[in-house]
C-alpha cells in the first residue's frame, strides 16, 4: 500500500512538473519570438509564436504579436485572421480592432476601416491612435471636416501627438483653411522639429497662400533633414518657378530626378520651366521623359501638346492631346502640373501598434495623413 501511494505521488509530481514546464515553454517561445521581432526577423518570430501557441492557444498576447509580425511581412490576410483570433479571446481588444481597421484601410476599404476604428474607440475612448487612423480614412473619402473632428479627438486624448497635428494640417489645407493648416503644422513641428515630411507639407500650404519665399525656406529645411526627399526638391522647384526664378527651379527639378529616377512629376515641371524660358525643344524632351516614366500622365501629354503646337508641329500636337484626352484631361493650352505636399503613405503615422505594447508608438510602419490634390499651381506639386 505504501509503495502504491509513493507511485501515485510520483505521478502527481510529474504531472505538476510537466504543466509547469509547458507554461514556461510557451513563455520561452514567446520571448524568442519577441526577440526576433525586435531584431527584424519577422518570419522567425512567427515560427516562434506558433510554437508557443501550440502549447497554449489561449494566449491572446501571443496571437496579437503574431498578427503584428504577419502584418510587417505584408501578409495582410493572415494578419487579419490572427487579429480575429485575438478578438475572439478578448472582444474588447481595442488595439486588435484598430489594427484590423488599418489592414482594411491599406486595402482601400475605407468604410470598413472606419467601422473598426469606431469599435476600437467604443472599447477605449482614449485610444488616440484609433482616432487618428479614423481621421486618415475619412480624409481619403474626402470627408475632411469629419476628419478634422477625429484628429481633434486624438489630440484631446494626447495633446503632444505630432502625427495627429500634422494630419489635421493636411485636412484643413484641403478645406482651404490655410492659416489654420499652418498653425497645425507649426504645432507638429514644435513637437517633432526634425520631420522633413511636415516641413514639406507646410511649404506647400505656404505656396498655396502665395508665400513662395517662405515656402522655399520650408523646403530647404525638409531637404536639409532628408536630402533624398525628392518630393520636397520638386515642390521647391515649383515655388522658385512661381517667383520667376526659372533657372533655379531647373536645378531643384534635376535634384528631384536624381533622388528618385522613377519620379515623373519633376520632368513635367522642368518642361514647363523650359517652355517658359523659350527652350521649347528641351521642354518636349522633358515631357517625353515624364510620359516614358508614367504613360498615363495626362497633364504631361497635354503640356507636350501645347508646346508642340507652339512649334507648329501640329500632327504631333494632335497625337499628344489625344493621349491626354483619352486619359480624361481636357485640352488646355496652359501648362499644368501636380505637386505633393506629403507623399501618400510616405511617413507619419504608425499603422499597427508595436507588439506587447497596449499604447501607440511611432515606428517604421508609417503613413502620412492624406493625399492633397494639386490646386491651381501650374506645376506638379502639392499633396499631403
Amino acid at each position: 500500500m505504501r509503495a502504491k501511494i509513493i507511485i501515485i505521488l510520483a505521478v502527481m509530481a510529474v504531472q505538476c512538473f510537466t504543466f509547469s514546464c509547458s507554461a514556461e515553454t510557451a513563455k520561452y517561445w514567446s520571448d524568442k519570438g519577441n526577440a526576433s521581432f525586435d531584431n527584424g526577423s519577422f518570419e522567425e518570430a512567427v515560427t516562434y509564436y506558433d510554437h508557443a501557441l501550440q502549447i497554449d492557444p489561449q494566449l491572446e498576447e501571443i496571437w496579437y504579436n503574431k498578427g503584428n509580425a504577419l502584418f510587417t511581412l505584408g501578409r495582410f490576410n493572415d494578419s487579419l485572421n490572427t487579429y480575429e483570433r485575438v478578438i475572439q479571446l478578448d472582444p474588447k481588444s481595442a488595439r486588435a480592432l484598430n489594427n484590423e481597421g488599418w489592414i482594411f484601410y491599406i486595402q482601400g476599404n475605407y468604410k470598413e476601416a472606419i467601422a473598426l476604428y469606431d469599435r476600437a474607440v467604443e472599447q477605449d475612448s482614449g485610444f488616440a491612435l484609433a482616432w487618428n487612423n479614423k481621421g486618415i480614412a475619412l480624409a481619403d473619402l474626402g470627408k475632411f471636416s469629419e476628419a478634422v473632428k477625429a484628429y481633434d479627438k486624438a489630440i484631446e486624448m494626447n495633446p503632444n501627438y505630432a502625427d495627429a497635428w500634422n494630419n489635421r494640417g493636411g485636412a484643413l489645407r484641403e478645406m482651404a483653411y490655410y492659416n489654420e493648416s499652418i498653425k497645425s503644422y507649426d504645432r507638429a513641428l514644435e513637437l517633432d522639429p526634425a520631420n522633413p515630411i511636415v516641413w514639406n507639407s507646410k511649404g506647400w500650404v505656404l505656396s498655396l497662400m502665395g508665400n513662395n519665399d517662405d515656402a522655399v525656406k520650408a523646403y530647404d529645411r525638409a531637404t536639409e533633414l532628408n536630402p533624398r526627399l525628392a518630393l520636397a526638391w520638386n515642390n521647391r522647384g515649383i515655388a522658385l518657378a512661381n517667383m520667376g526664378r526659372l533657372n533655379e527651379s531647373l536645378s531643384s527639378y534635376d535634384e528631384a530626378s536624381r533622388q528618385d529616377p522613377t519620379f515623373a512629376w519633376p520632368w513635367n515641371n522642368k518642361g514647363i520651366a523650359l517652355a517658359g524660358m523659350g527652350r521649347y525643344e528641351e521642354a518636349v524632351s522633358s515631357y517625353d521623359k515624364a510620359t516614358d516614366l508614367d504613360p498615363k500622365y495626362a497633364k504631361a501629354w497635354n503640356n507636350k501638346g501645347a508646346v508642340l503646337q507652339m512649334l507648329h508641329r501640329d500632327a504631333e500636337a494632335k497625337t499628344a492631346y489625344a493621349e491626354a484626352s483619352a486619359l480624361g484631361q481636357k485640352k488646355n493650352a496652359t501648362a499644368s502640373a501636380d505637386s505633393n505636399a506629403s507623399s501618400a503613405k510616405a511617413n507619419n503615422q504608425t499603422t499597427a501598434e508595436k507588439k506587447k505594447s497596449p499604447l501607440p508608438y511611432t515606428g517604421a510602419l508609417s503613413i502620412i495623413s492624406l493625399l492633397a490634390a494639386s490646386r491651381i499651381l501650374k506645376i506638379n506639386g502639392g499633396k499631403s
